[in-house]
């Protein structure tokens, strides 16, 4: 009998999952991964926080991601400037000046290849594997290493890094997260304010990572996920509502290829399996939860109170809050 009730209350949740996330069809696809990456980016308020497209050049191995490119690449930043998060120099806290509501291309002499946005700080990594750092400084997420810097209104290259060739980064609203071909590096810990990168205690390979509000995801080679940070809203997928600070196995039958982080996370098993936890307008969910359909998923991206997942046929499913236009539909 307890088999029966445990059963029947995991397909209820799994119903009032499916029925809190709605579909769009998408007839043109081509600027979706832009436009997911903005979401993503996008934690609180979308017509404030700051916004970057990325024109780059697909890299096909690890050895192109050496070689230098030749191609120009133009970077273009609008949206909220308060905090010098957008790079173009301008002084802070200046209410006349603190808003790019035009796109504005970021004056730089190295060509960028990865780029991320918190909350009011922004990275990147250039095509020769080097971080830079612009906006707010609170708790040490520049990796500058000095906490009484408040801001940066322009592109800072992070020293401690510049040993390692860096091939991603990703920024969460108070911490920053980069994986390097040598190990992987983040800006935070236990501590409450960590100023330069610390080497991350994960025993394995990254190839991927995702950063929420106050929690990170790690995508391991192998397929595993591996969670980290603050955990109120079950957010880490761990089964409990304890912070933890070291990253930690997320236990289930499935291998990964996509993850993504918000308030609450979201992961693409490799089997094309869409799974949610966390809590949110769909719900509770402690660990993560499969989201029942017949169609095979292939991207994801977590906003603060809102997610975007893509199936194989290009249609586009949407959840959460829309009191900013999240759930956006196309024309």
């Amino acid at each position: 009998m307890r088999q029966q009730e445990n059963n029947l209350n995991k397909k209820f949740q799994q119903n009032k999952l499916q029925k809190n996330i709605s579909s769009y069809f998408i007839d043109e696809i081509s600027d979706l991964d832009a436009s997911l990456q903005q979401q993503n980016e996008n934690f609180n308020n979308l017509a404030y926080k700051q916004q970057m497209m990325l024109q780059k050049k697909c890299y096909q191995n690890e050895d192109e991601f050496e070689k230098e490119e030749q191609n120009y690449t133009e970077v273009y930043v609008f949206g909220s400037d308060k905090y010098g998060q957008l790079g173009i120099g301008k002084l802070p806290n200046n209410n006349a000046r603190d808003k790019q509501p035009i796109p504005k291309i970021l004056s730089f002499n190295l060509i960028i290849k990865e780029i991320s946005c918190g909350d009011n700080h922004s990275a990147f990594i250039t095509s020769k594997g080097q971080v830079y750092t612009m906006g707010n400084n609170d708790y040490g997420k520049l990796g500058i290493g000095n906490l009484k810097t408040n801001y940066i209104s322009h592109p800072s290259q992070v020293s401690k890094l510049k040993s390692y060739i860096c091939q991603k980064v990703s920024c969460g609203s108070d911490h920053t997260v980069v994986i390097t071909k040598q190990v992987q590096l983040g800006i935070g810990s236990e501590y409450d304010k960590i100023s330069l990168p610390i080497q991350n205690q994960i025993p394995c390979k990254v190839k991927k990572i995702a950063s929420g509000q106050q929690h990170s995801l790690f995508l391991s080679q192998e397929g595993n996920i591996y969670s980290c940070g603050y955990n109120k809203s079950y957010q880490l997928g761990l089964g409990h509502r304890n912070t933890v600070p070291i990253p930690t196995k997320i236990i289930s039958t499935n291998k990964f290829k996509e993850i993504s982080a918000g308030n609450h996370s979201a992961a693409i098993s490799e089997q094309g399996q869409l799974y949610i936890w966390g809590t949110g307008i769909f719900g509770k969910y402690e660990n993560p939860m499969h989201f029942q359909h017949q169609s095979e998923f292939q991207e994801i991206s977590v906003g603060g109170y809102s997610g975007l997942a893509l199936d194989l046929n290009g249609q586009l499913y949407s959840w959460g809050q829309n009191s900013e236009g999240q759930k956006f539909k196309f024309d």
